[in-house]
């Protein structure tokens, strides 16, 4: 293994590791943890390297931000030392990523969600979206299009890499995090229906403009209705509410799309004929 010694400021310019997490989220955390105290030990880095030319970080990616913003005392001669580890490609620089991961700084579900979505180019922004914090939702919705459900780094990647258009398109109506439980729900209504249609039910929801007349309530209130009585009942949280609430969502968006009212909302099981409806 190669050594190299560099300036901070030249290891700020060597390029993020692909799937490096959210680097500002987790600087905070660093500096009242294992950054707290500067320590000679932090000189000591890890890069990838690709026939001997520079690709990217392993591991000191928080260390370069708080040195770059003035959050960590630099090493005393403002210089660190690069362990270079020599791979085939920046895939496999990726892959290995969690390896040189701080122990300390257990990455997280939404850690790995914001990893791949940055690998794969993209980024979400909207309230709904933006904290990541959507694995459960996600995967029932890929369920219902036939994938196989599984908690592995490896079905995830596949998952987000696979629901890349739709997320960007749900990310694009800014929607609020009042709904999170349902994003499983708009996924699938985008991805059956196409933005146009499924941007106006959810922008009805998220905006509370359900309507109610003598002959009952839209979809849109019948929904707004039935979330209120599950959050009396917390009945919100956990991969058998979020199934249910898919259940109620569906009910409700078929409701305002065929104009019908009702006094309450009524299930149907709609979610078997709705997996039956998409997967075919």
């Amino acid at each position: 293994m190669a050594v190299i010694k560099m300036s901070v400021e030249q290891w700020s310019e060597v390029p993020e590791n692909p799937r490096q997490r959210n680097t500002t989220k987790r600087a905070k955390y660093a500096r009242s943890k294992h950054l707290k105290e500067p320590h000679y030990i932090h000189r000591y880095v890890f890069a990838a390297a690709r026939k001997g030319k520079l690709l990217c970080k392993l591991d000191g990616h928080t260390r370069g931000f708080l040195w770059d913003h003035g959050q960590l005392p630099l090493p005393d001669d403002g210089t660190v030392e690069v362990m270079v580890v020599e791979v085939k490609s920046l895939k496999e620089a990726a892959s290995i990523y969690s390896k040189f991961d701080n122990p300390r700084a257990v990455e997280s579900v939404s850690d790995s969600i914001y990893g791949f979505a940055k690998e794969n180019k993209f980024g979400l922004n909207s309230k709904l979206l933006a904290g990541c914090k959507f694995a459960n939702q996600l995967r029932l919705a890929d369920g219902f299009f036939g994938g196989i459900r599984g908690n592995s780094q490896r079905d995830l990647e596949r998952v987000i890499k696979e629901w890349k258009p739709c997320l960007l398109e749900l990310d694009s109506l800014g929607l609020s995090s009042k709904y999170t439980t349902l994003i499983g729900f708009m996924l699938i209504v985008i991805r059956k229906d196409g933005l146009g249609l499924a941007s106006k039910f959810l922008s009805l929801l998220d905006g509370n403009h359900g309507t109610k007349n003598s002959k009952g309530m839209d979809g849109v209130e019948c929904l707004h209705e039935h979330i209120k009585i599950r959050k009396l009942e917390k009945r919100m949280t956990g991969y058998g509410n979020l199934y249910d609430m898919t259940d109620s969502a569906w009910t409700a968006y078929n409701m305002w799309q065929s104009n019908k009212r009702a006094k309450k909302l009524q299930q149907n099981s709609f979610v078997s004929a709705l997996k039956g409806e998409v997967t075919a």
